[in-house]
């Protein structure tokens, strides 16, 4: 099922990839190089996405939580303490991130969260940050907002943000890094978690 799962959001990637391309090469009336270093930019963007789902998706997220808005310290697994269904989309931010790709991420995941209320799936930020002020004031006050001090998974040393989802089981699902240049991929994105881990 999980294998599934993994070849189901490797396929959909390859799909919108390859409408991309397409559109790119009948529609774009600019000349053959700028053709090709749009096409190469975008299967390098692909490959990246396709090796960081694949390096990351499965592993355990174990980690210590301290909620910036009320200071109480938590472990992953007391997240389904009250609610083993529940499902986490999780924004995945550290203080040494790309700051553009941070603030594009994280706006971009406060947009996400409005379309989902009342369902399953449950918006959080997991940040390292030197203080929780800092990671506070990034936060909505609606999204629960968690600083930790290490997640050892290898997408962490990338250096850019990004988002998965972990269910009770406390394993990394649908890991994807949000890229600026690419909105119609984090649309494709979010619809596809939405639909998949809501339960609507």
């Amino acid at each position: 099922m999980k294998n599934n799962r993994l070849i189901f959001v490797a396929f959909i990637l390859l799909f919108l990839s390859s409408l991309y391309l397409l559109y790119k090469s009948i529609f774009d009336n600019d000349n053959d190089a700028k053709i090709s270093l749009i096409d190469d930019e975008t299967a390098i963007n692909y490959m990246s996405s396709y090796m960081d789902l694949m390096f990351n998706n499965g592993l355990k997220a174990d980690m210590y939580l301290f909620d910036v808005h009320d200071s109480s310290m938590l472990l992953t697994e007391d997240l389904f303490k009250n609610n083993d269904s529940a499902v986490y989309l999780v924004c995945r931010v550290h203080e040494e991130d790309c700051s553009e790709c941070t603030n594009y991420a994280m706006a971009r995941f406060h947009e996400f969260d409005s379309i989902i209320i009342n369902t399953r799936l449950k918006p959080i930020i997991v940040g390292t940050y030197d203080s929780y002020t800092s990671l506070s004031i990034m936060a909505s006050s609606k999204i629960d907002c968690y600083y930790t001090p290490s997640l050892d998974i290898p997408m962490d040393e990338r250096g850019y943000p990004y988002y998965f989802v972990i269910d009770s089981s406390r394993r990394i699902f649908d890991l994807f890094a949000p890229n600026i240049s690419y909105s119609q991929l984090i649309d494709a994105y979010f619809e596809i978690i939405r639909h998949k881990w809501s339960g609507i």
